[in-house]
């Protein structure tokens, strides 16, 4: 494993523990104080934002790999992983929603709160 590969899993981990760490905390505070439906809907609505950063992370990773055929391939892959981003947190929260008939307020608390941990980690793949 040479430098950029540790630097990008390092970055990748430190950006999930920064994701987990709040919504296990609220999760856990809502399973205290409240029912534990709206804790179970928090960690959906937190696990909805992780599996979509781990995804975009992944798409990343392909198009950065020196194998790739250059810039267009590259950028293909960004906006592709973007694409499924999207369409991933749009499936889960409608599945969350609809299909398994979570607290909706505990879905949007998880997932926001998993949000904007990812806007403010400020996590760089240089930074130690």
């Amino acid at each position: 494993m040479d430098n950029a590969d540790r630097s990008y899993w390092r970055m990748l981990y430190r950006l999930i523990l920064l994701q987990v760490i709040p919504v296990v905390a609220v999760a856990g505070y809502f399973l205290l104080k409240h029912d534990t439906d709206f804790a179970i809907a928090t960690l959906f609505g937190g696990a909805v934002t992780l599996l979509s950063t781990l995804v975009a992370a992944w798409r990343v990773k392909i198009a950065t790999d020196p194998v790739e055929q250059g810039p267009p391939v590259s950028m293909f892959e960004i906006y592709k992983g973007s694409a499924l981003k999207y369409l991933i947190v749009i499936a889960l929260l409608a599945l969350g929603f609809a299909g398994l008939k979570l607290d909706p307020a505990g879905i949007i608390t998880g997932f926001v709160l998993a949000q904007a941990a990812f806007f403010f980690s400020n996590t760089r793949a240089g930074r130690k």
